[in-house]
């Protein structure tokens, strides 16, 4: 039913990877506003080398990227926010990993992410993930994986990487020693914001009446 629905409709999305449905046009929410861009009181100290924002479930990719830091990047730290962590199995517990609870208040949040050095995002599927806009926002690179590729929207700073240990190594080596430069041309991309996701959404309706 649904899909007989949609023939007469316009669908806006912001994503195609969802089902089969395709979308008339593509569009970016965002949640960013000028808070997200006051880099006066950036962190230069890391306290973490890598992050990850977000729901700690299987199709979230969470179980596969403790598996990485417990079997692969033992010499790295990452931490996991939006978990409390006596409600992870301690299977998936590690000395260099650290789970911290939800960050509601947008101040903190952009601490955590200026506290550390990489975002690393295990999805194995997603729409417009709010958490890599954020992270560029505060120049800090990304890492994805294949799957999800779709998510780059030409944008710099965003490293796509093979579910293999060499992959995620080259990739990781990489990013640290061109972190400058990486940074640099982060700042120049075009950054999904409140605003700019209003104006999209209204040009869109105004163009259809």
């Amino acid at each position: 039913m649904f899909y007989f629905i949609t023939k007469k409709l316009k669908i806006f999305s912001c994503s195609n990877n969802f089902t089969k449905v395709q979308s008339d046009t593509i569009v970016h929410p965002s949640e960013l506003n000028s808070i997200w861009f006051d880099r006066k009181k950036s962190e230069k100290q890391y306290h973490t080398d890598f992050l990850y924002v977000g729901r700690f479930k299987k199709d979230k990719g969470s179980f596969y990227l403790v598996k990485i830091f417990k079997n692969i990047l033992k010499n790295y730290n990452l931490t996991i926010v939006g978990n409390d962590k006596k409600s992870i199995p301690e299977k998936y517990i590690a000395k260099n990993i650290n789970y911290k609870e939800s960050v509601s208040n947008i101040n903190e949040l952009i601490k955590v992410y200026d506290s550390t050095k990489i975002f690393i995002l295990p999805s194995f599927i997603e729409g417009f993930p709010k958490v890599i806009s954020e992270s560029l926002a505060r120049l800090r690179p990304v890492i994805i994986f294949e799957e999800i590729q779709y998510v780059v929207n030409e944008r710099e700073g965003i490293f796509v990487c093979k579910r293999d240990e060499k992959s995620l190594i080259d990739t990781i080596t990489f990013i640290l020693k061109n972190y400058t430069d990486i940074q640099k041309k982060i700042e120049h991309n075009y950054f999904y914001t409140k605003e700019n996701f209003k104006k999209e959404i209204l040009t869109l309706i105004q163009n259809e009446l």
